[in-house]
């Protein structure tokens, strides 16, 4: 008989111990591989936070440019000095309305709409006498 028909219990311990090794080694791999996908995916989830907040940024920018376009226009100035300086244009007339300020110690009581003295109607009521009176 060969003495290579008998294996040794050595040999099979070592190639068990290769075989758990390439095992050990694939799953560490995987591992690594998977952990590279997640932070990509992390990072392009970042990312595209990142270019929406620099559109918004982007947007409030040429409103402000706009908004400074309109500060520096001559109509702005002239509604501002109308406004708040009461300026007036050299061939322009000013008419001064007057406001009436009503008595109020000559109204009675029943004239007054209150929440207390006011008639409880239905909304059909309501309804009707808002459409057709």
């Amino acid at each position: 008989m060969n003495e290579s028909s008998f294996s040794k219990p050595e040999s099979k311990f070592f190639g068990l111990s290769k075989q758990m090794i390439a095992y050990f080694l694939v799953l560490y791999i995987f591992f690594i591989l998977g952990r590279a996908i997640y932070e990509n995916f992390l990072l392009k989830k970042q990312i595209d936070t990142l270019k929406k907040s620099n559109i918004e940024l982007e947007q409030k920018n040429k409103n402000f440019e706009n908004l400074i376009i309109y500060y520096q226009s001559y109509s702005f100035q002239e509604l501002e000095a109308r406004d708040k300086l009461a300026l007036k244009k050299p061939d322009e007339q000013v008419v001064l309305i007057p406001v009436r300020k009503i008595d109020t110690s000559k109204i009675s009581e029943e004239q007054i709409i209150t929440p207390k003295n006011q008639k409880k109607i239905s909304n059909a009521q309501a309804w009707w006498s808002y459409i057709f009176d």
